[in-house]
């Protein structure tokens, strides 16, 4: 099964992205400063502010 990492998405354009990769059967890991709840046991939401050093390297572990 393919896995797309999305910035941003809680919201807008990443937050679409997300609802159409896993409308096509995609597993997904969501990055975004804010928690998001999908209800879909294929998205992981990883809570993270990339522009802040502390936060960034948690992007890539």
């Amino acid at each position: 099964m393919a896995h797309a990492i999305v910035s941003g998405a809680s919201s807008g354009i990443g937050e679409a992205i997300v609802i159409e990769l896993l409308a096509q059967g995609w597993q997904g890991t969501g990055l975004s400063r804010s928690p998001v709840a999908r209800g879909d046991a294929r998205f992981c939401s990883v809570q993270v502010d990339s522009s802040a050093r502390a936060t960034a390297p948690s992007c890539a572990a």
